[in-house]
């Protein structure tokens, strides 16, 4: 999904990978780093300047909620959760899988439908999504919506709290810009409740 971040040079096509990369190089540690400047010059960058480029990019990222309508992402999002619901209770029912036990479902790296964890009927159920293109895509549609989502709401709780303490809002929202770090995205499903499920 492509965002358009509205800055003051106009739109600019970001895609939500890349916003992730930008807060992950904004704050790479608490000690002064040097970088240099247009004109060639050593300019020393203070933890405190860090935060607040750190603070410019969850900015742009409360500018890019407005600019792509996020409650139309969440709209779509719901309803699109909302119809996996049905046709995995379908499916599951018709192939007798037992979801008294619960389920987790994931996408893995290389884009399969996997359930985490044990259960019983796992390469019955994974086989569901390989045997179904379909089924595949649908769920990594509401995997990709889902975690877009909560990187935004993350992006703009660490805001609302770095406007109250930068120090304290850089401890406590570190993981953001772990290099590697996005939310992952679990749906647990047991009995007739699906829950989507955000962990680090």
């Amino acid at each position: 999904m492509a965002l358009n971040i509205l800055g003051l040079t106009g739109a600019v096509p970001l895609t939500a990978r890349q916003i992730w990369d930008d807060a992950a190089s904004a704050v790479g540690g608490e000690t002064a780093t040097q970088t240099t400047s247009a004109d060639g010059d050593e300019v020393t960058l203070s933890a405190e300047a860090k935060g607040k480029k750190a603070a410019r990019i969850s900015e742009l990222l409360r500018q890019a909620e407005t600019a792509i309508k996020t409650e139309d992402v969440r709209t779509d999002y719901e309803q699109n959760l909302a119809s996996l619901q049905s046709r995995l209770q379908l499916l599951f029912y018709k192939n007798g899988i037992d979801t008294s036990q619960e389920i987790r479902l994931q996408t893995s790296a290389d884009g399969k439908v996997v359930v985490a964890g044990d259960h019983p009927q796992k390469e019955q159920i994974e086989k569901l999504f390989a045997d179904d293109p379909s089924l595949r895509n649908d769920f990594v549609q509401v995997d990709a919506q889902g975690t877009f989502l909560r990187a935004v709401e993350e992006s703009v709780a660490f805001q609302n709290a770095y406007a109250e303490d930068p120090q304290a809002a850089l401890e406590r929202f570190s993981y953001l810009f772990e290099p590697d770090y996005k939310p992952s995205f679990t749906l647990s499903v047991k009995g007739d409740v699906y829950e989507p499920v955000f962990s680090r």
